[in-house]
């Protein structure tokens, strides 16, 4: 945040200024819209390669064995993001590679 305010003058927190622009404002389907469906069935299988199917399955089993516990954060961080990046129309490869 220091160096975005001594860059813009002003204090920004870049996730909230992420959320506003593209979720709340929808500014970001003036740049081409995709289904909610790419990343799952485009981007991710791209970047996967032929483990895709492998990574499909573990994620099935993983969250059969630990849908009820509460300390597997990282999951359910990854969920949220993947679903967050889904909800936005415009969609981009680089979101997922900050």
């Amino acid at each position: 945040m220091v160096p975005d305010y001594l860059f813009y003058g002003k204090w920004h927190l870049l996730p909230l200024n992420f959320i506003v622009f593209n979720v709340i404002e929808g500014k970001s389907a003036n740049f081409g819209t995709s289904p909610a469906t790419e990343y799952l069935l485009s981007y991710i299988p791209d970047y996967l390669g032929l483990l895709y199917p492998f990574a499909a399955a573990g994620l099935v089993i993983f969250v059969k064995e630990n849908l009820r516990r509460t300390r597997n954060v990282i999951p359910l961080t990854v969920a949220f993001n993947i679903l967050l990046y889904s909800w936005i129309g415009h969609k981009e490869t680089r979101y997922y590679f900050p």
